[in-house]
């Protein structure tokens, strides 16, 4: 189950163990939700995921672009094993703003 939490100004959305099929849905509906809202500011913490579909890797390019046209910024935190590879093997990791855990993830809002 998809987990927010509020830090400051910034939504931060805790995946399950797998970025994938149900658990996708409510990731989508969630981070939807909050867009609707003006929150543009949301770091999607993956440390629990262990595997994210070809679907997953889908949605997180277009909550990106989302989030970019309303003048936000999505971090993706905490990607290892299985996750991080799938990131790195599609060529979907560069193309987000990836940080290897959420401090550094906050980091990157602060300025």
């Amino acid at each position: 189950m998809a987990r927010v939490e509020r830090i400051g100004s910034i939504d931060v959305v805790r995946s399950p163990g797998t970025l994938r099929d149900e658990a996708l849905e409510e990731l989508q509906s969630t981070c939807q939700q909050l867009l609707r809202h003006g929150f543009p500011s949301i770091v999607i913490d993956l440390t629990q995921t262990v595997v994210i579909s070809g679907l997953g890797l889908q949605w997180l390019l277009q909550l990106d672009r989302d989030c970019s046209q309303l003048g936000g910024v999505v971090v993706v935190a905490g990607a290892h094993d299985l996750a991080a590879e799938a990131l790195s093997i599609t060529g979907v990791g560069p193309q987000l703003q990836l940080a290897p855990d959420m401090t550094t993830a906050l980091a990157r809002f602060a300025s």
